[in-house]
């Protein structure tokens, strides 16, 4: 599958360089949009501003700060009572709005499979005119769903199953294994 998505990619979309190439285009041509406010009225959220601020104001600078942590510690509320769904981002903007630098704090690290390698979209490839893209092969999934629909029609067979399907394991003073083997109507 890895060597089918390769070639499809190769063939279907455009090159990462071209795709790189026209979106730092974009960037540098783009008219800059005014920022998204994400907390709505301030005036719609309930919580406990000075002790807030007090603590914020006694953490170290680039010390890590969790801003969902300190929503919840200090009871971050919207107009209907419930707890705010983003109140880190209002926490955070709040304290941005009354003149605290929150800019002076470390940010969390991203982990090892979360990387801040910016992604390029790779559009379609056109034909001459550029009104129309090059007929593409199925992605992976369209392939796979193809394949178990084909399996479980009969039209192919897989053959029978020799490993364990489901393994379970109980802890109570001795170690009991439960393995249950399973072949295509039968189990074992």
């Amino acid at each position: 599958m890895r060597e089918w998505r390769r070639n499809r990619a190769a063939t279907v979309l455009e090159p990462k360089e071209a795709a790189k190439r026209r979106q730092n285009l974009q960037l540098e041509t783009a008219v800059r949009k005014k920022p998204k406010i994400h907390i709505g009225r301030l005036d719609n959220v309930t919580w406990d501003e000075k002790a807030l601020t007090a603590e914020v104001n006694t953490k170290k600078s680039e010390e890590v700060v969790n801003w969902s942590a300190l929503a919840r510690k200090y009871n971050v509320r919207d107009k209907n009572g419930d707890i705010a769904k983003n109140g880190g981002q209002i926490v955070k903007e709040a304290l941005r709005i009354k003149g605290v630098n929150v800019d002076r704090f470390k940010r969390k690290m991203p982990t090892q499979d979360v990387l801040q390698i910016p992604r390029f979209r790779r559009k379609k490839r056109r034909m001459v005119g550029g009104e129309t893209t090059f007929p593409s092969d199925l992605t992976r999934e369209e392939v796979k769903k193809v394949a178990m629909d084909k399996i479980a029609s009969g039209e192919y067979s897989i053959g029978e199953r020799i490993v364990p399907r489901k393994v379970s394991f109980i802890f109570t003073g001795l170690i009991v294994f439960n393995i249950n083997f399973c072949k295509l109507n039968n189990t074992i």
